[in-house]
């Protein structure tokens, strides 16, 4: 009587990869330009405040709503690591304006490329899991796509990892250029929690 029995959580979680594809774009331009940090730091922050909205929205709605497409429990944990790579590619760009390095790393322009990919794929990855009449083989492409963009990240940043220690002299810029490349690897990981919790939720329903 007083609450809603069901709720569009599809909406609230597509919402959610559109700021997520929003804030890739960002890093893309900010790859692609590498200049004006404090700019791109301020805009990113705006982004992913947008998204912590849409977090707490979508945690609101599984508070009152009486029945969830999937597991109550899958879907907080779907927010969350949905949230988590939009903090991490968040603070990636923080890193950059804060140590604000001369020459751009090599990384930075490959993880870019890759992260769009990942991006796009799962922003349609979700879309297709709370569609009422699945494509699961488009579900299975997608899932296989972002698996191989995350194994391209693992690659570029063990590449990465020995070009830095090989190159690299001045110890402060070798702590400056790590910090970046593993906190964008870590960005890549979370995509192994998404694509895994989804398949999860949808072996769940059958």
């Amino acid at each position: 009587m007083f609450f809603p029995k069901n709720y569009n959580f599809g909406k609230l979680f597509q919402d959610m990869t559109g700021g997520m594809v929003e804030i890739f774009d960002l890093f893309d331009d900010l790859s692609k330009k590498y200049k004006d940090f404090d700019w791109y730091a301020k805009k990113s922050e705006i982004i992913e405040t947008q998204v912590d909205h849409m977090v707490h929205d979508v945690i609101d709605q599984l508070n009152v709503s009486f029945i969830t497409p999937f597991d109550r429990e899958d879907l907080h944990l779907l927010v969350v690591e949905l949230d988590n790579i939009v903090d991490y590619i968040d603070e990636a760009m923080h890193m950059i304006n804060l140590y604000e390095l001369k020459n751009k790393p090599v990384f930075i322009t490959e993880f870019s490329t890759i992260y769009l990919d990942l991006a796009e794929n799962l922003q349609k990855l979700v879309a297709e899991t709370f569609k009422s009449k699945k494509d699961m083989a488009l579900v299975s492409k997608l899932v296989i796509a972002i698996k191989v963009w995350e194994n391209q990240a693992d690659k570029i940043y063990l590449k990465a990892l020995n070009r830095l220690f090989k190159e690299e002299k001045d110890p402060i810029e070798v702590i400056k250029i790590k910090d970046i490349l593993e906190k964008l690897e870590t960005v890549a990981d979370n995509y192994k929690y998404v694509w895994h919790t989804i398949e999860n939720m949808l072996i769940k329903m059958g």
